[in-house]
């Protein structure tokens, strides 16, 4: 008889620490559930809707999706000059120039790519081009702003000691003190060029 009572413990401390755990589970899921009911991932910035997709906040205008990395909202403050929208808007053709010594060159080679996405999406051609070394890329040109014409402008990155956007002639400079601030400048001169900021 005692060990029949040994069983019945077993049994039952077994019985509870799987109700426990199944306890614990349910309240788990219900929590996640619950916890993000309702909370978005969706932001409205004057009257645009944009979600997040894939590390981007993604709008549509006119049936255009505009892809940027920063939440619209930190990108006011930013200022981007009507003429800096104009040369662009004006061209078919431009080089975009990344530097490849620079320590933020990742961060310029993906503002330069998200930027010639969106060019592409107004019938803008945009070459890859190298503005400091391009040893080793001797296919790549080495395209600074000296190069930049009428004909085929030049958006330059550059790593410097003051974060802006300029025009220069027929070259537009995004310089920038890190990486985020290549970003967020593309991000602002893409929210320009569609409208959706002045």
């Amino acid at each position: 008889m005692a060990s029949r009572n040994k069983g019945d413990n077993s049994s039952t401390k077994k019985v509870v620490i799987s109700v426990f755990f199944a306890f614990i589970m349910v309240s788990s899921m219900l929590a996640i559930m619950f916890s993000g009911y309702n909370q978005s991932t969706d932001i409205e910035y004057d009257g645009h809707i944009f979600k997040q997709q894939g590390g981007y906040w993604v709008t549509k205008l006119d049936k255009t999706q505009i892809k940027i990395m920063s939440n619209p909202s930190n990108l006011a403050p930013l200022k981007v000059d009507d003429a800096i929208a104009q040369k662009l808007s004006t061209g078919y053709q431009l080089f975009i120039s990344t530097p490849l010594t620079s320590q933020y060159k990742e961060y310029a080679g993906q503002a330069a790519y998200d930027l010639a996405d969106y060019l592409t999406t107004k019938g803008i051609q945009s070459s890859v081009a190298i503005s400091d070394d391009n040893t080793g890329y001797p296919k790549v040109p080495l395209i600074t702003c000296e190069n930049a014409t009428a004909a085929l402008p030049v958006v330059m990155f550059e790593e410097t000691n003051q974060s802006s956007i300029t025009l220069e002639g027929n070259c537009i400079r995004i310089s920038g003190t890190t990486g985020s601030d290549f970003i967020a400048y593309k991000d602002r001169l893409v929210l320009k060029l569609s409208g959706i900021m002045p």
